[in-house]
């Protein structure tokens, strides 16, 4: 919502309305209205993230209390929860497999694995 917001806000910026025939009230052809809609939407952005917010740190202190350790990643501390690595071995043979021209989803396919991961370890 916060980017519809931005979005909304710089097309205004421009002088451009925005007419939504599906969401007549999202449509910003009236000032009042426009005015009135953007800031609505907003205050709800800003709201929506201090939960996000919220959430993200109530699960970290959930985490922290669990006793599960802690990493360093670029400068901050965060939990180690998650998916392991693949172990060297199996990122070896998606690289194997790769160079021997096999594509990501029959190398999944074959390796059990999701196609995402083998593009992950494909990079």
């Amino acid at each position: 919502m916060a980017a519809t917001v931005a979005r909304l806000h710089q097309l205004n910026s421009y002088g451009v309305a925005f007419h939504s025939y599906t969401e007549p009230l999202v449509s910003t052809d009236n000032e009042l209205v426009r005015d009135i809609v953007l800031a609505v939407y907003s205050s709800l952005a800003k709201a929506e993230s201090a939960k996000i917010s919220t959430r993200v740190k109530a699960g970290m202190a959930r985490v922290a209390a669990s006793g599960k350790p802690w990493v360093s990643h670029k400068g901050n501390l965060v939990s180690s929860v998650g998916r392991p690595k693949l172990d060297p071995a199996m990122r070896n043979e998606i690289a194997k497999r790769l160079a021997a021209g096999h594509t990501a989803y029959r190398i999944a396919k074959e390796m059990g694995i999701s196609k995402n991961t083998v593009a992950k370890y494909a990079k």
